[in-house]
């Protein structure tokens, strides 16, 4: 019986974590075409779904994807509060990769605000990540 609850809970948590990761590819989609109110939705969606299974890395990434159509739409504001929220859930997670591009949402978004001592701290913080995980995964000029 122990041995047939685990499987179910694999196979459920198989599953949502399939339906998170097409809930932000939908929304990565929608940003694309310029349907950010579209993307952003399903960016929600996502953090719900994993918020509701307690699962700390795709809420870091859906948070990062909820930060990345609001800034594309320009709406810093909720840019860089979805971009701090999803740095905190990354960190929560222990995942530098999400940390990181996060931290880099949330200085891009404080930039285009004129926020340049502020953006600067972000930045620092996501260089000292990339050096100290050595991550190469993620495309920017202050991780290579």
């Amino acid at each position: 019986m122990r041995r047939l609850l685990l499987i179910l809970f694999v196979c459920v948590a198989a599953a949502q974590t399939t339906d998170v990761q097409r809930l932000l590819d939908e929304s990565e989609a929608q940003a694309n075409q310029q349907h950010f109110e579209a993307a952003v939705q399903k960016a929600q969606q996502a953090i719900a779904l994993c918020r509701a299974t307690s699962d700390k890395k795709g809420l870091a990434r859906a948070y990062r994807e909820l930060s990345s159509a609001y800034y594309n739409w320009r709406k810093l504001d909720a840019a860089l509060e979805a971009a701090k929220q999803g740095e905190a859930a990354a960190a929560e997670a222990r995942d530098s990769e999400f940390q990181i591009r996060n931290l880099l949402l949330a200085g891009s978004s404080l930039r285009d605000r004129g926020k340049l001592d502020e953006a600067l701290v972000d930045y620092n913080r996501a260089l000292d990540i990339c050096r100290s995980t050595a991550i190469r995964t993620v495309r920017h000029p202050l991780c290579e």
